[in-house]
């Protein structure tokens, strides 16, 4: 009964906000990820956010690119989307994963 009622207490504490969806468009050859990160952090996303990411550009590098984004600011048990030119995910951080 203790842990039903402490489960119960806490359950409004783990509630995260997915009703936002921080657009960002992303200039052109603007693909460093400290840049990237400026551009998350100058829009006021937050973790949980929808992230909607859309390039000007349409190529093979582009599409690489994204993926990589993808890789360092997505979220992986949620849904994530790469698209021609825009990444829909839910953002994990508004700072990029560190490479090891």
């Amino acid at each position: 009964m203790k842990k039903l009622i402490a489960l119960l207490l806490l359950s409004p504490l783990v509630y995260a906000d997915m009703d936002k969806i921080c657009r960002v468009s992303v200039p052109n050859g603007v693909f460093t990820y400290s840049e990237m990160e400026a551009l998350i952090i100058k829009k006021q996303c937050e973790r949980n956010n929808v992230l909607e990411l859309n390039v000007a550009n349409n190529d093979a590098y582009t599409r690489g690119r994204l993926l990589l984004i993808s890789n360092l600011f997505c979220r992986f048990d949620r849904n994530r989307r790469i698209e021609r030119t825009n990444l829909s995910c839910i953002l994990y951080d508004n700072k990029a994963r560190k490479n090891l």
